[in-house]
């Protein structure tokens, strides 16, 4: 994927870069502008080539594994606790069974 994006990345600063360049003729601060934005372009494509994410890339991902966290946090207390009321059951269960057989051999 970061080579899809840089190679993306590359031939769009470059087509903005030759477009900035005629422009440049006709409105030298647009031109400027179309330099300024090619320029950005063509650093996000070498980070890209790097395998540098950028920041908001990052931060997202931050946030999306501190989500997966807290839930797996949240399923790990759930299942305790369903671990514990099932074994309650089975407690229960166990000691209903054996009044049963006592007050069988009660009678």
């Amino acid at each position: 994927m970061d080579k899809r994006r840089s190679k993306i990345l590359l031939v769009l600063g470059i087509v903005i870069l030759l477009f900035s360049l005629y422009v440049l003729s006709f409105d030298p601060f647009v031109a400027f502008v179309g330099i300024a934005v090619a320029l950005v372009s063509l650093f996000n494509a070498y980070q890209a080539h790097k395998g540098i994410k950028p920041k908001f890339i990052r931060n997202h991902e931050e946030k999306e594994e501190e989500k997966l966290k807290e839930e797996r946090e949240q399923n790990t207390f759930y299942n305790r606790q369903r671990q514990r009321n099932l074994e309650k059951r089975q407690e229960q269960a166990k000691k209903q069974d054996e009044r049963e057989k006592e007050d069988k051999f009660n009678l």
